[in-house]
């Protein structure tokens, strides 16, 4: 049995904010930026509004319920379809639970959505090094 079998998927809760932020805050140094407590709050209050297009899913170890990581993931229009693109906004894994998975996991959690949106596309941007595209063959 693999490590990431005990790694579930699934959206941000009311209940991970005190974990998310703390992954939050190792992603945005890792990035080398600081974001301002106000929009970290804005931001995590927009993955609760059912009614905002961003969302996030986290990962969580079935051992203790606790997020480990976390994807951020939007759907926008697209000049070059009809239906829509899915961005991968952010995504990250703490470092202490790398190298388990756990990252495909959550981008393949991202691609699920974007399939059952009807999306076009898929896309992420990150430092180089790191690419993804995934096209679903729909039609434009």
């Amino acid at each position: 049995m693999s490590s990431t079998s005990t790694v579930q998927i699934r959206p941000i809760q009311a209940s991970d904010k005190e974990t998310w932020k703390n992954l939050w805050g190792q992603y945005n140094a890792f990035y080398k930026r600081t974001v301002p407590d106000n929009v970290t709050e804005a931001t995590l209050d927009r993955f609760l509004d059912p009614q905002n297009p961003i969302s996030c899913g986290v990962a969580i170890k079935e051992t203790d319920s606790q997020p480990i990581g976390f994807a951020t993931y939007y759907p926008h229009p697209s000049t070059a379809s009809i239906d829509p693109n899915f961005y991968l906004h952010d995504l990250f894994v703490d470092p202490s639970s790398r190298a388990a998975g756990t990252g495909e996991k959550l981008i393949d959690y991202v691609a699920d959505k974007a399939r059952e949106a009807g999306a076009y596309q898929l896309y992420w941007h990150t430092q180089v090094g790191h690419h993804i595209l995934l096209s679903f063959g729909r039609s434009h």
